[in-house]
């Protein structure tokens, strides 16, 4: 299986570590525009949606992995968003989403790197980015109301639910500009997902 990985040398290392790519030939590539030869599967991590941008992915006519929490697929698009955000990018259990049109060697493609998936409606934010945001936003207000320290919120977080990090420490961990971007996506949706004052600053 030929595969093409674009992203940051960072994503390409974890891709290389936490998936079974031995028996694959694996380009690892920073831009869609290096690409040299056809594909069985191309995971586009550093994809930014625009209308081009997704007719030059459809037109490769093969299995496109995408990079894309916030930005929802067009109804009869064949390519398949994943939640790669810093993180939350987890091989053992990869967040996918996709339309009834999508490219049917999806699975096949996970299947032979060893990633198993589970499919979520395609929807803004997904699942797990979604709530990760909120507790961030969360976090921030905590902040701007003077309740606790970013660094007191972190640890209280941390011992009181077991998550992998504080909240502000994994905002900056996935990057704030990714969790302002689908806050404000979702803000469109319902009032409850405004943004923090301070998250802004």
């Amino acid at each position: 299986m030929n595969l093409a990985i674009i992203g940051t040398p960072e994503q390409h290392q974890a891709f290389a570590k936490a998936t079974a790519t031995n028996s694959c030939k694996v380009q690892y590539i920073a831009s869609l525009a290096q690409l040299s030869m056809p594909y069985n599967a191309i995971f586009h991590f550093s994809f930014m949606p625009s209308a081009d941008a997704f007719t030059a992915l459809e037109a490769l006519n093969t299995c496109v992995f995408i990079n894309s929490v916030t930005e929802v697929l067009p109804p009869n698009s064949t390519l398949i968003r994943y939640n790669g955000w810093a993180t939350l990018c987890n091989y053992t259990n990869l967040e996918i989403a996709c339309t009834p049109m999508a490219n049917p060697n999806y699975i096949n493609v996970l299947n032979s790197l060893a990633i198993a998936f589970t499919q979520v409606p395609n929807t803004v934010g997904m699942v797990t980015p979604r709530i990760v945001s909120m507790l961030v936003n969360e976090a921030y207000y905590a902040l701007h109301d003077g309740l606790s320290t970013a660094s007191e919120i972190d640890i209280a977080m941390q011992l009181g639910t077991n998550y992998p990090y504080g909240p502000i420490t994994w905002g900056n961990l996935i990057g704030l500009p990714f969790i302002i971007q689908l806050l404000q996506a979702l803000q469109l949706q319902s009032s409850r997902y405004t943004l923090a004052p301070n998250l802004l600053s």
